[in-house]
């Protein structure tokens, strides 16, 4: 083997070994915006994700995490084990980015395929009961198919959609969910534009429809030149053919509609429509979360 052939092969070794290391060493630890205990990404999706958490965060002015763990239960904070996968998230968060800083955690835990978003901070005014809502439409039926990455993109994406809303005034709550409603979270496949454009669709085939079949049926009408508009209908009945020998009222069934009263909104002093909790740390935190 010529000196050259032996240096080029001992550059490649070397690069690849520091690709190696790179990636390995880029396998987030707790506390960093993306920590995937539970190995649901690989190292490349997690270099991915890692970057877009980061811009998100920036361009939102407000910590925007992902973390997944086997077993919520495993863990404990300030003194408590977790039993609760909403104290997991919202102790998680205390412990490595702060009480009362402003963030949103997306947790995950495989163990019971639980999750849960916790806010905190300038996070509880911004993403409120309706937005925490809004954000499991965007990612639940990604979480449940297995596109982890897409799903905690959407996650991403969506918070930080909904803090630049409440930095600009307009507070994603129930009151004013339906102007959001054709806003999407991340592109959608073209199945997804298809079944999202669906009621347009039908719309106008009913519209269309409904031209086509009067213009059918006035045609109709105008080659029907030998009968005339009647006042009544007693032109067209033979007399004395109906003799009707008795006659009565019969009661057949009553129609009862009830109306449920409406759900009192809970809300804080932050405003925005968002139920407050308090933390094992003493740290206030919105948000909710359910199985998947």
């Amino acid at each position: 083997m010529s000196k050259r052939t032996a240096r080029l092969l001992s550059l490649i070794f070397i690069g690849i070994f520091a690709l190696s290391f790179s990636l390995c060493a880029f396998a987030g630890k707790e506390g960093d915006l993306l920590y995937d205990g539970a190995d649901l990404l690989s190292d490349y999706e997690e270099q991915e994700l890692e970057a877009l958490l980061s811009e998100k965060s920036r361009e939102a002015g407000i910590t925007i995490a992902v973390v997944t763990v086997n077993d919520y239960t495993e863990y404990q904070f300030f003194g408590f084990t977790e039993e609760y996968m909403e104290d997991f998230a919202d102790d998680y968060y205390d412990n490595y980015f702060g009480v009362d800083t402003d963030g949103i955690l997306f947790a995950v835990s495989m163990q019971d395929r639980s999750y849960h978003i916790s806010t905190s901070g300038y996070g509880i005014q911004a993403v409120t009961d309706a937005g925490v809502e809004y954000l499991e439409n965007a990612v639940l039926g990604r979480l449940s198919g297995g596109d982890y990455k897409a799903a905690f993109e959407s996650f991403a994406e969506g918070s930080a959609y909904l803090v630049g809303s409440a930095r600009n005034g307009e507070v994603f709550d129930n009151y004013n969910s339906n102007e959001y409603s054709g806003g999407s979270l991340t592109p959608l496949t073209k199945g997804e534009r298809i079944k999202q454009k669906a009621p347009t669709f039908g719309i106008a085939s009913l519209i269309v429809g409904a031209i086509s079949a009067f213009g059918v049926t006035g045609g109709m009408k105008g080659k029907l030149k030998s009968v005339s508009n009647q006042r009544n209908a007693a032109v067209y009945a033979v007399s004395d053919s109906l003799n009707i020998a008795n006659q009565a009222d019969v009661f057949l069934y009553r129609n009862v509609v009830a109306t449920p009263r409406p759900k009192e909104t809970s809300s804080s002093s932050r405003g925005g429509g968002t139920s407050v909790h308090t933390s094992h740390s003493g740290g206030s935190h919105g948000g909710g979360g359910g199985h998947f």
